[in-house]
């Protein structure tokens, strides 16, 4: 069970495990940074995660490796179900129907959830989190969130402000970061 320790607006830290990590990115109400999934997948090869997790699969060819499924635990170890295409950072299963990048596959096989994953993929391999931080600006000041928006997406937000198209437009400029 992964855990951080978070500072809120009071000055005091407190400590969150990974199970009250809630889907929507927060940790207990406080929003957590966002990782760059794919400068995860172009530092850490799939190649790097078929090491680490201990996973033979052989290959004719030298992008291309067939071998048996870690995912549903294939028992022969002859079994060819499971292939990785190393060049691409791609894996299926034929048997258990995973498909999945680097990261989904930790994430299966850590039992963990993706955020978790990418950010225990890169500490396992010894590169540094790519981190998104939303509301930042490049000298750390907060960011106003309508910088870098049109006028006319800030005008269609402004006065559907109380209708469903607002609160939907809301939301997009929310998340958009």
């Amino acid at each position: 069970m992964r855990s951080a320790r978070v500072g809120n607006l009071f000055g005091k830290e407190t400590e969150y495990t990974s199970s009250s990590l809630f889907r929507d990115g927060t940790m207990g109400g406080v929003v957590m940074p966002g990782v760059d999934y794919s400068a995860v997948e172009s530092r850490v090869s799939m190649a790097k995660v078929l090491d680490l997790l201990g996973i033979s699969a052989q290959g004719a060819a030298s992008d291309q490796r067939r071998g048996p499924c870690p995912i549903h635990a294939s028992r022969s170890p002859h079994s060819r179900s499971f292939s990785v295409n190393v060049a691409r950072g791609v894996c299926q299963c034929f048997k258990c129907g995973f498909v999945g990048n680097q990261i989904q596959l930790w994430a299966a096989l850590k039992k963990m959830t993706v955020y978790e994953a990418a950010i225990d993929l890169c500490r396992q391999a010894g590169v540094e989190v790519p981190w998104i931080e939303r509301w930042q600006t490049s000298d750390g000041t907060p960011k106003s969130r309508w910088q870098g928006t049109s006028r006319p997406a800030k005008k269609f937000c402004e006065q559907r402000r109380g209708s469903i198209l607002g609160v939907r437009a809301r939301t997009a400029v929310h998340w958009r970061g």
